[in-house]
C-alpha cells in the first residue's frame, strides 16, 4: 500500500494518493473517507464539537516529485473537495465506477476553475 500527502491548491487542502482506487472508498466502516467522517461524528457527540471537513474523491494519474504529486488530476481532487459542505463526502463518477458498489446520491455536475470539461460527481452516504 503506498500512501502519499500532496499539497493541492488551498490553504489547508490535503491529499492522500493511494495504488489501488477502491482503497479509500469500498463502502465498509473501514474505508479511509467514510471513517474520518464518522470519528468526527463521534468526537462532536463526545465533547460537543469537531471541526468539519470537506472531502473530495477522484481517481485520475498523477505526476510524483518526491513526496508531492501535481497533474490535472489532483486539481480535479481539490475542486470536487472544494464542492463539498462540512461533513460531506463527494467522489467524481470516475472514483465512484472505480471503487465498485458504494451508496451514493444522483450524479451532480459542476464547471470547476481551472479544467476545461464539466465534472461530475456524487456524495457518498455515511452517516
Amino acid at each position: 500500500m503506498n500512501v502519499a500527502t500532496a499539497n493541492p491548491a488551498g490553504r489547508g487542502s490535503r491529499s492522500v494518493s493511494h495504488s489501488r482506487p477502491s482503497a479509500g472508498l469500498d463502502g465498509s466502516r473501514s474505508a479511509v473517507a467514510i471513517g474520518i467522517q464518522q470519528a468526527l461524528r463521534d468526537l462532536r457527540a463526545k465533547v460537543g464539537f469537531a471541526c468539519p471537513v470537506r472531502i473530495g474523491l477522484h481517481t485520475a494519474v498523477a505526476n510524483r516529485r518526491g513526496s508531492d504529486y501535481s497533474g490535472k488530476g489532483v486539481h480535479v481532487a481539490a475542486r470536487v473537495a472544494a464542492l463539498a459542505e462540512g461533513g460531506e463526502i463527494l467522489a467524481s463518477v470516475e472514483t465512484i465506477a472505480a471503487a465498485g458498489k458504494v451508496a451514493t446520491s444522483e450524479p451532480r455536475t459542476a464547471t470547476v476553475k481551472g479544467v476545461s470539461e464539466p465534472v461530475t460527481y456524487c456524495a457518498i452516504t455515511w452517516s
